[in-house]
């Protein structure tokens, strides 16, 4: 892949409702603050229902971190999902399957972003991939047997490929030419209004079966799934190889919280301190308030840790 559209302004776009307000401006915080400071960047915010506070805070927060920073926000139309089951998820997960209605037309790639992760490279590396024919940019699920589950079992109609590879929805790159030209949205809504009510991953399930095998593989580095970090995909084929977890923690990339989140008590993972570092950073979160989730944390992990010693 050779590098290109170094004149376009690298846009992310990312989205959520209330609930997720201070984890979007972290992850957003941590891709502008690793950003090439030369590049012009424009951040789209798709307000899934942050409330005016919530938005005027994102704003003062994110005007200070980036000198060539435009930030704008977009109000997708919600009752188009109304209706669709969003499973474990709220309807905000659906933003991304919206994504060209917030650009201008002669826009040609845009870098979608869930408010679930900590950036921890520059993406000027990621966004000036050639992406070819592809409508989509993505990285393999961390899981065995998605695609053949989610995808080409329970929809034999759809005449998946045999080794068709299910990608994770958390971070797209999106090639906006070929995906308003295959018109994608529109075919991805047309499968949710006849199958969301029996997917497991709504958003994520539907693209898979619309893009099955009409995507293009990024390293793992672009979407480090954090709740399986044992296995990283091979781009020369569509298994998991065994991975050294000291060589995945060294990687810089994208850091993805897939399951259990670092903003919550519970959660037991290593990357805890950056992103309460990062949390600091924003203004939203103090040091004191950073200290006291951090400390919990590691209760939870060191009581896990003496329960599997003991087996109980």
């Amino acid at each position: 892949m050779t590098k290109n559209n170094t004149e376009e302004p690298i846009c992310i776009i990312a989205g959520a409702d209330a609930a997720f307000a201070l984890p979007l401006t972290v992850t957003l915080h941590s891709a502008l603050r690793r950003l090439d400071r030369r590049r012009a960047v424009e951040i789209v915010v798709a307000d899934g229902g942050l409330g005016e506070d919530n938005r005027a805070r994102i704003e003062t927060t994110l005007g200070q971190v980036h000198p060539q920073l435009t930030l704008r926000f977009a109000e997708p139309r919600m009752e188009r999902v109304s209706g669709l089951n969003s499973a474990l998820y709220s309807s905000s997960a659906y933003l991304r399957i919206m994504i060209p209605e917030f650009l201008p037309k002669e826009r040609k790639r845009a870098l979608y972003l869930d408010s679930d992760i900590l950036v921890t490279a520059d993406l000027a590396a990621l966004w000036d991939i050639d992406m070819g024919v592809f409508p989509l940019w993505a990285v393999q699920n961390y899981s065995l047997g998605d695609f053949e589950r989610q995808v080409r079992a329970p929809f034999p109609e759809l005449a998946a490929p045999e080794d068709g590879v299910y990608f994770n929805s958390g971070m797209l790159l999106f090639n906006l030419p070929v995906w308003r030209a295959e018109n994608i949205s529109e075919r991805t809504f047309k499968f949710l209004d006849q199958h969301s009510h029996r997917l497991s991953f709504p958003d994520q399930d539907a693209l898979n079966a619309i893009l099955a095998g009409h995507w293009g593989r990024l390293d793992p580095r672009w979407n480090m799934q954090m709740s399986n970090l044992g296995v990283v995909p091979s781009l020369e084929a569509p298994t998991l190889q065994p991975a050294d977890p000291t060589a995945i923690r060294s990687l810089s990339g994208i850091c993805h919280f897939t399951v259990k989140k670092p903003w919550r008590p519970d959660y037991t993972g290593r990357l805890g301190w950056a992103w309460a570092i990062e949390a600091v950073r924003t203004g939203w979160m103090s040091l004191y308030s950073a200290s006291a989730l951090l400390a919990r944390q590691t209760v939870t992990r060191n009581r896990a840790r003496i329960r599997r010693r003991l087996g109980i």
